[in-house]
């Protein structure tokens, strides 16, 4: 159970579905459209029923089952005791009645057609939480089907599979008279039945004249607003006939998001990719466009689009075989098209860049110090990284290749002055690279000097790299993260966490570091401790999803809190931190 206000107390156990902050997100909506919905109340339930307990506290009934609180007040206080007697403010015991109840039921129909996409599908899904607590609470079953279902089928009660089915449910076909007279027939054999439709004004019309009780749902449409306006008119086991009126406005749009999407939170409907997995994976990468690059070997590279949520179709796969005659030594992304550094075994002093975005290769002279051997089992070696960066003149890009612990500059690459001739590579940083960081318009890297100074250095689009120097205490060994935050160890077990300008936070952890991020909690370090992946912060330890075998390989995404990792059995899971949901997988299922 979740901790909610008192006051929403009542809903606990159906917003309890529902992530913590998600639940606290619709509460405020599930209090006025309880209150607008009123009771469901039970025209057979008689006064003549035999007694069944007591139901409650009343303000009208026999002084026999008067309040002994208010007897109390008799003695203490006559003259008061008068007064809330003539005013009806005592309080009763209120009888419970044991009538004929089985039968009472409560129908929703929910539209799902064109007018009731995006926003009002979060309306119906708060309005299905206080139609399934008002059923319960009056003894009664509840079920909801889809106005447009040509079957007709009811799913009993609310639980997590409804609420995927209902945001399943979409359809851009609109619903006509045809299908609320369907409903009304299907249903008009249950005399205790408690009727709702709800959807757009069209369908609640029409449901309104065949004796529903209706919830019409609009998208404010006013420039700058984020609402919702709900018109409630009862049926006739409603306690009022006027109708309710009211505004919701919508919560933030990355709470939208996921209500829409995800709303389970847990990424159990995450899809898997159509295709068989080739084998173990060597390496994973982030590449921009919402791509990641799987390495089974060393001639085996795929590349996979992320879907937006667990929820969204997966694409197929992209495969690429390195010729057999080159030896790929670093993989990136650039202009939204994957890039590869290949190496050749004649030439040592020459490398190929293929550049998705564009055809043919190009060529690049590798500067001296910095020849690039061919080894007989190159898929042993770590991958460098190479990024398309701006370049120090206008309209111009820089290609940056992590290369043989050095990095390497080539400026204006790709222009047509330079096809059909090996561009000259100038040396950014000689031997000494500990780590890399590429994103979408940046690219850093962490060095040691020649002195044994550590420096963190940042390309961007202001061209000429900035440098800032980071103390530390013992054999630096640095961990790149999420947007630019990274990680310094200072001595055995302890890490500096930073990110931008701001202040370190120091981190004692003994496990094994694979990059840093700055959290809701704070600076954190991810840590890898066999079959799973924790956050070490300040405040404890938060651990992700178990894998079903030991992880090998971790990458987070620079540009989106968003991680992938591999397990030894060829596991591949990506993860999106913010949610806490998988967004996809593939080669096994998540232990749980």
């Amino acid at each position: 159970m979740i901790a909610l206000p008192a006051a929403l107390a009542p809903w606990a156990a159906e917003l309890a579905i529902l992530p913590l902050d998600l639940a606290l997100a619709l509460a405020p909506w599930v209090g006025r459209l309880a209150l607008a919905t009123g009771p469901l109340s039970d025209s057979r339930t008689s006064h003549a029923d035999a007694p069944d307990g007591y139901a409650g506290l009343t303000r009208r009934g026999s002084y026999e089952r008067l309040l002994i609180g208010e007897w109390g007040l008799a003695e203490e206080f006559p003259d008061e005791f008068l007064r809330r007697a003539a005013g009806g403010e005592h309080l009763f015991l209120d009888l419970a009645r044991r009538g004929p109840r089985g039968a009472l039921r409560s129908v929703a129909i929910v539209s799902a057609g064109p007018s009731q996409l995006g926003a009002p599908r979060l309306a119906h899904l708060a309005a299905l939480i206080v139609l399934a607590r008002r059923a319960t609470a009056a003894g009664a079953s509840f079920a909801w089907g889809v106005l447009e279902d040509p079957d007709r089928a009811l799913h009993e009660g609310l639980d997590a599979a409804g609420i995927r089915r209902l945001l399943d449910a979409r359809t851009a076909r609109t619903a006509t008279g045809d299908a609320i007279a369907g409903w009304h027939a299907a249903l008009a054999s249950d005399r205790g039945l408690d009727w709702w439709c709800v959807g757009g004004a069209a369908d609640t019309g029409a449901a309104a004249r065949l004796g529903a009780a209706v919830l019409t749902v609009e998208d404010l449409l006013a420039p700058g607003a984020r609402a919702l306006d709900l018109t409630v008119v009862r049926g006739r086991r409603g306690l009022a006939a006027a109708p309710a009126r009211l505004r919701l406005e919508l919560p933030a749009p990355e709470v939208c998001a996921r209500l829409l999407r995800d709303p389970l939170g847990s990424g159990a409907g995450a899809r898997t990719m159509p295709e068989p997995s080739p084998g173990a994976v060597r390496d994973l990468r982030f590449l921009t466009g919402r791509k990641l690059m799987v390495r089974y070997g060393p001639r085996e590279i795929e590349r996979w689009p992320i879907p937006n949520s667990p929820n969204a179709t997966v694409g197929r796969p992209k495969r690429w075989r390195i010729p057999d005659e080159r030896q790929l030594v670093a993989m990136g992304s650039g202009r939204r098209a994957m890039l590869a550094v290949l190496a050749r075994a004649d030439r040592e002093d020459e490398l190929e860049v293929i550049d998705g975005a564009q055809p043919g290769v190009s060529r690049i002279a590798v500067p001296e110090g910095l020849r690039v051997p061919v080894g007989p089992a190159p898929d042993a070696a770590r991958l460098g990284v190479v990024a398309l960066v701006p370049g120090a003149k206008p309209d111009t890009q820089t290609l940056l290749v992590e290369l043989a612990g050095g990095l390497v500059a080539v400026d204006d690459f790709g222009a047509r002055s330079a096809r059909g001739r090996v561009q000259p590579a100038v040396a950014l940083a000689g031997v000494g690279v500990n780590a890399t960081w590429a994103a979408s318009d940046t690219f850093s890297w962490a060095r040691i000097d020649g002195v044994g100074d550590l420096h963190i250095q940042t390309w961007s689009a202001a061209g000429a790299p900035s440098s800032t120097r980071i103390m530390y205490e013992g054999e630096p060994v640095v961990r790149f993260g999420f947007r630019g935050a990274f990680a310094v160890r200072q001595a055995p077990g302890t890490w500096d966490v930073r990110e931008g300008t701001a202040a370190p936070v120091r981190l004692q952890t003994d496990l094994p570091v694979v990059g840093a991020g700055v959290r809701r909690n704070g600076a954190a370090l991810l840590v890898r401790e066999g079959h799973q992946l924790s956050w070490i912060h300040v405040e404890g330890k938060d651990r992700l999803l178990p894998a079903r075998q030991e992880i090998t390989t971790v990458a987070m995404c620079p540009d989106r809190h968003e991680l992938a990792w591999a397990t030894r059995d060829g596991e591949v899971i990506i993860y999106d931190d913010t949610r806490g949901a998988v967004l996809f997988r593939r080669g096994g299922k998540v232990a749980t």
